[in-house]
Order: C-alpha cells, then sequence, then structure tokens
C-alpha cells in the first residue's frame, strides 16, 4: 500500500507522522490495522475543510469540526495516470492498472522492442529516489540494447 510506504519516508523527517483520511473509513480501517503498532502514527479520519498556508513553512489543516491543526509540512499522494494514447504506435501493453506501461525487469524495457520507461514512467511508486535509481538502470538497458542491436549506429 503506497500510504505506508510514503508514512515511513516521511517518518525520516519528522518524529511523528499524522495520516489524514477525511472521512474515508475504508481506508481508515485498513490503515489502521497497518501501522497499529507504530506509535508515531496517529490517524485523523476527521473531514477535511481546507488546506491554509502559514507565514512560515507549516500548513494550517483546518477540519469541518471547527478545530485545526497545524502540521510543519504535508506528504500528498496523489492520483496518478499515465497520459497514453500513443501505445499503439510503440507497440506498448499496458500492465493490470492501466496507468503504466507494462515492463519487463531489470532495466524497464516495455513491450516495445528498444523502447524504454524510466523514473515515474516505469514504476508504480512515485517517488525521487525511485525514479533516479530507475533511471540509472534503465540507462544500463538502453546501452546494452544499443551494444547488441546489429542496426545501432
Amino acid at each position: 500500500m503506497a500510504q505506508q510506504h510514503l508514512t515511513r519516508l516521511a517518518h525520516s523527517l519528522a518524529q511523528t507522522v499524522t495520516i489524514y483520511t477525511s472521512a474515508n473509513e475504508a481506508l481508515t480501517n485498513e490503515l489502521e490495522r497497518k501501522v497499529e503498532r507504530d506509535e508515531w502514527c496517529p490517524i485523523n479520519s476527521r473531514p477535511i475543510l481546507r488546506l491554509t498556508p502559514t507565514s512560515g513553512i507549516a500548513v494550517l489543516v483546518e477540519m469541518e469540526d471547527g478545530t485545526s491543526v497545524e502540521q510543519g509540512f504535508l506528504v500528498h499522494m496523489c492520483k496518478d495516470s499515465q497520459n497514453f494514447g500513443f501505445e499503439h504506435n510503440l507497440n506498448l501493453e499496458l500492465a493490470a492498472t492501466d496507468s503504466e506501461s507494462k515492463i519487463s525487469l531489470p532495466f524497464n524495457e516495455v513491450t516495445g522492442q528498444g523502447v524504454f520507461a524510466a523514473g515515474d514512467a516505469g514504476s508504480m511508486m512515485k517517488s525521487g529516489m525511485l525514479a533516479q535509481g530507475s533511471g540509472s538502470v534503465t540507462a544500463v538497458g538502453v546501452a546494452t540494447n544499443m551494444v547488441c542491436d546489429e542496426k545501432a549506429v
């Protein structure tokens, strides 16, 4: 579950990490089971009214019940999807999620020969560190492909 991974990444920057689910009961129940042993990770399921910037770096999280909490920073997991439409031109096959190309490890070659997906496009988890690592590994795959391809110049 991506929320759990982001929470652990954020914990390297803060002593406590609060997960806000904004009244999503199913998500709250699922996460409570997964982080129940982590005392540093409370879950706040109250509906969020708005996020307001402060004069500094912090963000004010205002709840519908009138209470508010100031947080030092926020980590957000947005829903993402690739802007496909070109996949038929490259003979790409989509993964089961339909939001990523189907890739073969370790070099992230997609189903079209000589076509690679690097960074966020080649990973379900969107993280800067993972994207950099993925890009480095994919670069090795591209170089190897060029050396092995008889048509390469």
